[in-house]
């Protein structure tokens, strides 16, 4: 593999001197490097890669897969992509490709949007945490010491089942409350409040 390149994470003030259309175009070189260092680690998610239109939207929060275009599109907000490190980069595009070839980005028939992203970033990560591919550990690793992922361990379930077990499981806890709203209500807020996602902080991790 070629030499690493480094690329600089932008704070909050260092973005708001910038023209929008020259934050696309860091965020665009950016995600797509890591997309071409896949020619080196993963081939199969390179394929899918490949497959994926990456569009930059300033009006969600971080990323997302839209299946109502086709191709489908993974949406990105270019303030967050220039805001994260590489590393943190790297698990998402190995985290969202996974998610893309196990068809998470398929919301089921009366599932519940909240409780079906969590219950896939659960199935994700139990595949991907322990995984004996250097590339892939250190980008989980450092992506666990940064942030609070959805495991199986936080929400004490057992390692390596399906999205729909998790779902289960999820859905289970919030009757077992009584439909107040249990795990699976806390979803995440990954497609809210576009703009700059990290406005009230001074960086990015």
């Amino acid at each position: 593999m070629k030499k690493e390149q480094t690329h600089h994470v932008f704070t909050k003030e260092e973005l708001a001197s910038l023209d929008v259309e020259y934050i696309n175009i860091i965020a665009q070189r950016k995600l797509e490097y890591q997309v071409a260092r896949l020619f080196y680690t993963d081939t199969t998610l390179l394929s899918i890669w490949t497959m994926l239109n990456r569009v930059p939207r300033t009006t969600i929060k971080t990323y997302g897969f839209n299946t109502k275009r086709y191709p489908t599109e993974f949406e990105y907000n270019p303030y967050f992509v220039c805001m994260v490190s590489d590393e943190m980069l790297r698990y998402v595009i190995i985290s969202q490709g996974l998610k893309y070839t196990l068809r998470h980005a398929t919301a089921r028939q009366l599932s519940d949007k909240s409780r079906h992203s969590i219950a896939s970033n659960i199935a994700i990560n139990s595949l991907l945490i322990g995984n004996k591919d250097s590339d892939v550990s250190t980008a989980v690793n450092y992506a666990m010491s940064k942030t609070e992922l959805d495991t199986p361990s936080k929400y004490k379930y057992e390692e390596k089942l399906s999205l729909e077990d998790y779902y289960m499981l999820l859905e289970q806890e919030d009757l077992n409350n009584g439909g107040k709203g249990g795990k699976g209500q806390k979803a995440s807020n990954a497609n809210d409040n576009g703009g700059n996602p990290f406005e009230s902080q001074s960086d990015a991790e």
